[in-house]
């Protein structure tokens, strides 16, 4: 387990959190953060702005494109509390925060990597997914990855494709 993994966990523990979906606007308050919701500015090619984070030592704010679906709000809100729990620093921008699998998680930037650990795990904890995961395919007795990427999804309150890219992760789909 990774140190983002490990933060989240605590994390989780810390908010007697044991079932989802997880109520990461709640945890985000609990730490003094302001939650602001704006549509982000296409013309200043800012619409791709999933999410930022702004710290000062009076103040800290994550802001959030409104213009992007709730599932993908949650998963910026708790990337942006990764980043917040994780790394220094005044301001994290986070254009297209991507769902990385193992093959990407090889990439660039360690501090994107943790962030969108520590958000995978927050959301979609290892041991409660597994869970879910193997409950949920006993009762449908089904092959159906779709079927069950959306239920689970829906249970979790992410999107379908964060859902698929985590299961992948934690080796409970094989990776086409």
């Amino acid at each position: 387990m990774n140190k983002a993994e490990k933060c989240a966990k605590e994390v989780l523990v810390q908010h007697k959190t044991s079932k989802p979906a997880i109520p990461v606007e709640s945890i985000v308050k609990t730490y003094g953060i302001r939650v602001v919701l704006k549509p982000f500015d296409a013309e200043a090619d800012f619409n791709d702005v999933s999410g930022m984070l702004y710290r000062t030592p009076a103040d800290v704010v994550i802001g959030l494109n409104a213009s992007h679906s709730v599932t993908r709000q949650r998963f910026s809100l708790a990337h942006e509390l990764g980043h917040f729990l994780l790394h220094k620093g005044d301001v994290f921008v986070d254009a297209k925060v991507n769902f990385r699998n193992r093959l990407s998680a090889m990439g660039v930037d360690r501090e994107e990597i943790e962030a969108n650990a520590f958000a995978a795990e927050l959301l979609m904890p290892a041991e409660m997914l597994s869970s879910d995961f193997y409950e949920i395919f006993k009762r449908d007795n089904s092959d159906a990855h779709t079927s069950l990427i959306q239920s689970l999804a829906t249970r979790y309150e992410v999107s379908e494709m964060a859902m698929e890219f985590r299961l992948k992760n934690l080796g409970l789909l094989q990776i086409e």
